[in-house]
């Protein structure tokens, strides 16, 4: 029955959504030799399959449901993508990719969250190795900064990934900002920041989870 519901929710958000489908078609390339198939594997959907390639080409159509994640993967390439209704072109090599050709699509959405996560990240250890590097500070004073650095990005970063769920609060990118959110922010932040999720979202099988680990502890 929650199963009904978690479909019959995604797709009264796809209804929702301009040139979207009820079916996600995947049209991939794989940019590496001696490669005769990939597996496709959205395992909130049951779905685990191996596709063919021809020529270096593969395609793929599954169900769309913006608040699953699946993934793409071939020898030690993989992406992951959102079955979220439109038109995505996967590509698989050494740099690896799934593109929507909706510019407004959850897909793109996740790849341009991927990247502020990453160049968060980035910034945060090349200011920690600025810092390290500095002879001109007293070791008293590299903790000061590094203790300094690691509040302030840590602040950030919580502001960020709160409202990302705020602007996805319908689709996986927000049960993605909530779990790194959650892994710096104090468990009454990370308890507060779940009722931003919609119903459906907090009826899945994570946020339950996450919900009872975290009021288990704030007890």
């Amino acid at each position: 029955m929650k199963r009904i519901l978690s479909i019959a929710a995604a797709g009264a958000f796809l209804a929702g959504c301009a040139q979207v489908s009820d079916v996600t078609k995947i049209s991939g390339t794989v940019n590496a030799e001696a490669i005769d198939e990939v597996n496709v594997v959205i395992p909130e959907m049951s779905i685990d399959t191996l596709v063919p390639v021809v020529d270096g080409k593969f395609y793929v159509e599954v169900p769309a449901n913006p608040m699953t994640i699946g993934g793409i993967a071939a020898a030690n390439y993989r992406v992951r993508f959102i079955p979220d209704g439109t038109a995505l072109d996967v590509v698989l090599g050494e740099v690896s990719k799934a593109v929507s050709g909706n510019s407004k699509s959850v897909q793109n959405r996740f790849t341009a969250y991927q990247e502020k996560v990453e160049s968060v990240m980035n910034d945060f250890n090349t200011e920690a190795q600025a810092i390290m590097a500095d002879e001109s500070l007293s070791e008293e004073e590299k903790d000061a900064r590094l203790e300094s650095n690691y509040d302030a990005v840590t602040t950030s970063f919580v502001d960020f990934n709160e409202q990302s769920i705020i602007d996805n609060n319908d689709n996986i990118i927000a049960v993605i900002a909530l779990e790194n959110a959650s892994m710096l922010a104090s468990d009454t932040k990370a308890d507060s920041l779940i009722s931003l999720l919609s119903p459906a979202l907090q009826e899945t099988e994570t946020v339950k989870s996450m919900k009872a680990a975290i009021q288990t502890r704030i007890e």
